[in-house]
């Protein structure tokens, strides 16, 4: 009598469990059956994505009209005037570039350049870098004289050529960009040159007005130009100044 009632109790548990497993079948079909309709068509996750072609990059030729040649060598000049400002006005006691020797804003520009170029030299010999730029040495060579600042690159030739000049009148540098014109257009290994250019004034607009004119009458382009600052003379008149690089290409 035992074992009739212990095996009767063993098939209702079983039946039970059929019942419990048949719910679960039938709840996640319901489910799956759910997922499907909300799913869209063309969105499954598995499906290998379409290939995208990458924008091809611009060749430097072709690069927009904004592109400024030497622009980090420009702005560590643009540095480099700064500093020599801010030096020359605190031992001083308020007395501007104007009263500086252009040696002085010469040695700041070559300490800035030094941190990005290989090899910055002083008043090289025009004769010596058209020798190591692999120049056009016959014909009618330049005048003899140096350069204030010559960057080179790393194989040991010239790269660019720098002038500096303090400006206040209009043609304060064609004689400078007619002699970078003269040294870098006789090919080899550097055909750019830079007008580094400092001045100051009573007011804002006279700096630009004077840049402009200076670019006019020397055939250069101000590339890169400091924002104006202003600062207290040694009378305690409010002045202002900007620095200026002036772009000398080969003809």
């Amino acid at each position: 009598m035992r074992s009739t009632r212990h095996g009767g109790r063993e098939r209702i548990q079983r039946k039970r469990r059929l019942e419990c497993s048949c719910l679960q079948h039938a709840a996640l079909s319901s489910f799956g059956k759910r997922s499907a309709k909300k799913q869209q068509p063309g969105c499954n996750k598995d499906r290998i994505a379409p290939h995208r072609t990458r924008r091809p990059r611009m060749a430097k030729s072709a690069k927009s009209s904004t592109y400024k040649p030497l622009a980090k060598f420009q702005t560590a000049c643009m540095k480099g005037v700064e500093s020599a400002f801010k030096k020359h006005h605190l031992f001083t006691g308020g007395y501007a570039l104007r009263q500086a020797p252009e040696g002085f804003i010469q040695g700041e520009v070559a300490c800035a350049l030094s941190k990005i170029a290989r090899f910055v030299t002083l008043e090289s010999s025009v004769q010596m870098l058209l020798v190591e730029a692999g120049a056009e040495l016959r014909g009618k060579k330049p005048r003899t004289g140096r350069v204030d600042l010559a960057v080179w690159w790393a194989n040991g030739t010239p790269r660019f050529v720098i002038e500096i000049k303090k400006v206040y009148a209009h043609d304060s540098i064609s004689a400078d960009a007619k002699r970078l014109r003269q040294v870098i257009g006789r090919g080899g290994t550097s055909r750019e040159g830079i007008v580094v250019v400092y001045s100051d004034a009573a007011k804002r607009e006279t700096l630009t007005t004077r840049f402009a004119k200076v670019a006019s009458k020397s055939r250069t382009k101000a590339s890169t130009t400091s924002k104006i600052f202003s600062y207290c003379d040694e009378a305690g008149n409010e002045r202002f100044w900007q620095a200026a690089c002036f772009v000398v290409k080969a003809t």
